[in-house]
């Protein structure tokens, strides 16, 4: 029998006329007994759903538990790949290498930080409340402009400078400092 079913006798044992001595209006042993059986099935169910919501708490425990210990794994795992990225950058020091199943390369990447913003051409400030600075495209287009001038204003002498010293001279020559940052790519 489900609690339901438990919950609606229960319902009828209270609402049943046949259980009233009609005379006396006492409660019949009849009726103390059905309530009896009754309330018995009312603890048995009740016990049995609450040892089933225990062992439920119990295995979301575990869950949780097994979820930390994977996700530990997971973490050592990730730091081990970046210390061995990071061993694979050191051994090939910016070369190329192609082998049977896998091809190492590197793709360089800049980024600029502003050093004096004071230096900053005007046309590349927008005044709101704060000053922003505004037309970042525009601002990549110039140094760019800028730093192909100058390297064929250096044509002659390219050995003495390579792109990356050129690329740095001018950015800091106009309120910036370059990073140049290479990232290890393995296909």
């Amino acid at each position: 029998m489900n609690i339901y079913q438990i919950k609606k006798e229960y319902e009828e044992i209270m609402n049943n006329p046949n259980y009233w001595d009609l005379e006396t209006w006492e409660i019949t042993e009849e009726w103390e007994k059905a309530l009896k059986e009754n309330q018995d099935n009312i603890e048995s169910k009740a016990e049995n759903i609450a040892r089933y919501m225990k062992n439920l708490d119990l295995e979301s425990l575990a869950y949780k538990n097994e979820i930390e210990r994977l996700n530990k794994l997971k973490k050592s795992n990730d730091n081990k790949t970046k210390w061995l990225k990071k061993l694979l950058d050191y051994a090939l020091d910016w070369k190329e290498l192609k082998t049977e199943l896998f091809k190492f390369s590197y793709r360089k990447s800049e980024t600029a930080n502003i050093n004096n913003k004071e230096l900053l051409p005007k046309k590349f400030i927008t005044e709101e409340i704060i000053e922003k600075i505004a037309w970042l495209p525009e601002i990549k287009k110039y140094l760019k402009e800028e730093i192909e001038a100058r390297i064929e204003e250096y044509k002659n002498d390219w050995k003495s400078y390579i792109e990356e010293d050129i690329k740095r001279e001018v950015y800091e020559e106009n309120w910036l400092i370059i990073n140049f940052n290479r990232n290890l790519q393995i296909k």
